[in-house]
């Protein structure tokens, strides 16, 4: 599974793509009944969907739901969900969250007794705990992802993954544009597993004493007893296709040698399917990126005595809206540390793209604050001990981490 590049407009990855090819989009349109939203989810539920002010607690990139009723008519529920979320539950900027979830909630059961729970994305055992009234019940709940706002790539190490798909061999078929109605139970497709009767594994299936006594969902598989078993492919089923691809942009460095002008290079990311991606900005030509693989890239010439302020990268393939990042180019810094063991001198040699205009170079890291570099572009420091690597900083924004090579024979 892979995410996409970061909506600008709230700041969640535009998409997650799983390994078969199918990338679902955050649908967060409360008007859309196909969303699991209703306007009641907003602040403000006459008011169009903004960020952060009038923007749902919590919507989905995907989410499979099913439910059964044991012998006793009590409930059994699972969820398997790709979420977008808050750490701190409010809709705020630097505070967005993915994760994928697995959870199961059984009531009714005997207490003490083993159950084993199959589902498209496992097989999970359980021993059920006793109520306080006389039964057993299972509550389990699996989140997998980043839970302090970023990290939308560790979503990617949950179970749920590949998407599931109603079955286009059970009609009705999925409304155009999306994998299934969550109004509407359907079975499904796309587990990654076999059961052990060898079949593909796009079920709710709940294995335990006495659990299909008296149930309306009693097992009716060959070789199950069914009081032992219930079980439905029927599953509640969201996920919108995902419209657009999005663009990151990952760097946009200048360098400048003559008072006339100079040159941008800008580096961006977006869908392997080929991008048309164009960078503006005053005092530039627009320009395509050229790429391939996901991977993009422009040199672009700019006139003035500075490099713009800022450009505008827009992925024009994108209709509906077209994505849009802007970015503000840095100078690029090389750079290289060395530290002799045998002289305990570390020396740094730094310089920045940019020639014409004043810059100043500093070093951190070295529990010394910011130490200036000196013109000429060399730092020289006699030190005991040194760090892995030092950051070198540059007043026209640049930065680069530098890692230390140490020389000398002295251990």
């Amino acid at each position: 599974m892979k995410k996409g590049p970061i909506n600008s407009l709230d700041g969640f990855p535009v998409w997650y793509k799983d390994e078969n090819g199918l990338r679902l989009q955050l649908n967060t349109n409360p008007n859309d009944s196909l969303s699991g939203l209703t306007p009641a989810d907003l602040p403000e539920p006459a008011q169009p969907v903004s960020f952060p002010d009038n923007y749902p607690g919590e919507a989905f990139y995907f989410l499979a739901e099913a439910e059964m009723e044991t012998g006793t008519g009590e409930r059994a529920r699972l969820v398997l969900a790709l979420e977008a979320a808050f750490a701190n539950e409010i809709p705020k900027a630097g505070e967005q969250i993915v994760f994928g979830r697995v959870r199961i909630r059984v009531s009714g059961l005997q207490p003490n007794e083993e159950y084993t729970v199959t589902h498209p994305y496992g097989v999970d055992t359980f021993i059920a705990e006793p109520d306080g009234e006389g039964f057993g019940e299972i509550n389990f709940t699996e989140d997998i992802g980043g839970f302090n706002g970023g990290n939308f790539e560790l979503a990617l190490t949950s179970r749920v993954h590949p998407f599931l798909q109603w079955d286009p061999s059970v009609l009705p078929l999925a409304p155009k544009g999306y994998i299934g109605d969550p109004n509407v139970p359907h079975p499904v497709i796309g587990s990654p597993f076999v059961d052990r009767f060898g079949k593909p594994q796009n079920i709710f299936r709940i294995e335990g004493p006495g659990i299909g006594i008296g149930s309306p969902d009693r097992s009716i598989t060959p070789g199950i007893n069914p009081n032992n078993c219930i079980e439905t492919r029927d599953f509640a089923l969201l996920g919108k296709l995902s419209t657009i691809s999005g663009v990151d942009v990952v760097r946009t460095s200048y360098t400048q040698s003559e008072s006339s002008g100079g040159l941008l290079d800008v580096f961006a990311i977006s869908d392997v399917t080929p991008q048309e991606i164009e960078v503006t900005g005053r005092g530039i030509n627009p320009k395509r990126l050229k790429g391939e693989n996901g991977l993009y890239f422009a040199r672009v010439s700019y006139i003035g005595k500075k490099p713009p302020s800022r450009v505008t990268v827009t992925n024009v393939s994108d209709n509906n809206p077209a994505s849009i990042k802007e970015s503000v180019p840095v100078d690029f810094i090389s750079a290289s540390a060395n530290y002799n063991n045998d002289t305990q001198i570390l020396t740094i040699q730094a310089a920045s793209s940019d020639s014409i205009n004043p810059i100043i170079l500093t070093v951190a890291d070295l529990g010394q604050g910011e130490l200036p570099i000196p013109d000429g572009g060399v730092l020289t420091l006699n030190l005991i001990s040194v760090p892995a690597s030092v950051t070198v900083l540059s007043t026209a924004g640049g930065k680069m981490i530098v890692p230390v090579i140490v020389t000398g024979v002295r251990p």
